[in-house]
């Protein structure tokens, strides 16, 4: 082997030079080449003060994008500890005080766009797992999400005389519910008890325009991650129409070609936190596949009961089998249970110019640079 810093690392005394070692990790931490193993950053040799800043409103864009990018690491971190472990092979308190450290006395600093413990962190995840951290979860372009939309449906038992609004794409009588949910897997809104021949659309613009439903809406620059089949409203951001979306179709046809193949590429993989909340919310609760013959507000309410155990298992369990499953393969988003019989209709009426529009162009020419 030629290059001389792993020859340098091969030869080198581990117990009787700590200090050459942990510098040696440091190097690795910011070695470019590693940059798209998510190993490192643009930017990585920044100076620490942000004087290469154009001006105070570059760094007001900056603070911005870093509030964002922290948000998983933190949720992550102040979780449960074996989260850490699963993602960092530490837990958090160890994490924190290897960036110390590294920072302290082994010379690691932040750059102008990602802190020490984003660095460190990324690192760790990229030789524990073998791969990068979802490169739009890590992209500064979308870090403006503040969650993910969707609807699913779940199967409801409702009288003969009365299942025909229930029935729609699914073929069966099924409540339709519309859920919004974070990055750590944990719904932040959910509106159920809608029939299941309700369209997508109609439900999330009723949730979103009334004023009688407490929708929590992003704040002011910041937007949901929606699918093809919502308008692309401000606020909400959905992929582009007619072009490749889904990780399975980059998988079976090569890599994105183009920039709006890119944008889908890295929508869709931020964005199936929603499919795959809905997935561990599922298999969890079987009852959900097969609901008695309830009344039909006992069946809505079983519905929002067991959401809100989903997020305190989230939120308390330490070692939870079906998040880890999920956690530990962050591209598993598992097949729906109750498969679409008819092809799920498009948006309904005409499609408006939006502001999202720029917005998703910017992005897509901002991926498309780096």
């Amino acid at each position: 082997m030629d290059d001389p810093r792993f020859n340098d690392i091969f030869n080198e005394d581990f117990d009787g030079n700590y200090d050459n070692v942990m510098n040696r990790i440091v190097d690795q931490i910011n070695y470019p080449s590693c940059e798209g193993s998510g190993a490192s950053v643009d930017g990585a040799g920044d100076d620490s003060n942000g004087n290469d800043s154009d001006d105070s409103n570059d760094d007001d864009d900056d603070d911005d994008v870093d509030d964002d990018r922290m948000r998983w690491l933190s949720e992550v971190l102040r979780g449960h500890w074996k989260r850490s472990v699963n993602m960092f092979r530490m837990d958090a308190t160890t994490l924190l005080s290897l960036c110390t450290e590294l920072e302290t006395h082994h010379g690691l600093k932040p750059s102008r766009r990602m802190s020490v413990i984003e660095k460190v962190a990324m690192f760790l995840f990229t030789i524990a797992v073998g791969r990068q951290i979802d490169k739009c979860r890590k992209d500064s372009s979308i870090q403006n999400c503040v969650g993910a939309i969707d609807g699913t449906h779940v199967r409801a038992c409702i009288p003969s005389a009365n299942q025909i609004p229930f029935i729609g794409r699914k073929g069966v009588p099924t409540q339709n519910v519309m859920a919004a949910c974070s990055f750590d897997m944990q719904f932040i809104f959910v509106w159920v008890g809608w029939e299941g021949s309700a369209h997508d659309t109609r439900i999330f613009l009723e949730a979103i325009d009334s004023s009688n439903i407490k929708f929590p809406k992003p704040p002011k620059d910041k937007y949901y991650l929606v699918d093809a089949g919502y308008p692309n409203e401000y606020g909400y951001l959905g992929p582009y129409k007619g072009e490749r979306y889904h990780f399975q179709e980059f998988r079976r046809r090569g890599q994105p070609s183009g920039r709006k193949e890119v944008f889908n590429r890295a929508h869709s993989s931020l964005r199936n936190v929603i499919e795959r909340s809905f997935g561990v919310w599922k298999q969890r609760w079987k009852i959900l596949q097969n609901m008695p013959a309830y009344p039909y507000k006992t069946q809505v309410e079983i519905v929002v009961t067991s959401m809100a155990l989903h997020n305190y298992i989230r939120r308390s369990s330490q070692d939870d089998a079906v998040f880890s499953e999920y956690d530990h393969n962050p591209n598993l988003i598992p097949d729906d249970f109750l498969p679409d019989i008819v092809q799920a209709s498009a948006v309904q009426g005409s499609q408006r110019p939006s502001r999202m529009d720029f917005v998703r162009d910017g992005i897509a020419n901002s991926l498309m640079e780096q």
